[in-house]
């Protein structure tokens, strides 16, 4: 678990510079609660460092969302953290995909939830 731990810790405190260099350029209309923000904290992270988060900020508080450093904005994926969680649940049952992009949660090694992305077949 510890590493677990601080790779989100990590996120977190990568989120918070990226907040603190913008509002030192002057650039903090650009970056807070769009790409990043203090007040996401970071609940899973993939290899390629995109994040899923509980949004802390008042008037969000409670929602789910990913942000994709590819992508200019992050995305609200669930309003709250048990629509998150049944959702999960049943696509991991049914073999069903999660989000607008076609994500199918699994099982992996019987410990852990894996992302797989279905491209679509030619």
């Amino acid at each position: 678990m510890g590493s677990e731990r601080s790779g989100i810790l990590e996120a977190h405190r990568d989120l918070v510079s990226m907040v603190e260099d913008a509002r030192e350029e002057g650039d903090e209309d650009l970056v807070v609660g769009t790409i990043a923000d203090s007040q996401w904290v970071p609940l899973a992270r993939n290899v390629s460092s995109d994040l899923l988060f509980v949004d802390h900020r008042h008037h969000h508080s409670g929602e789910i969302g990913e942000l994709s450093f590819g992508d200019p904005e992050y995305r609200m994926l669930w309003p709250r953290m048990d629509l998150m969680l049944a959702d999960l649940c049943n696509s991991v049952e049914n073999r069903t995909p999660v989000t607008a992009i076609p994500r199918f949660p699994s099982v992996y090694e019987g410990r852990m939830l894996e992302w797989r992305v279905r491209r679509a077949q030619a």
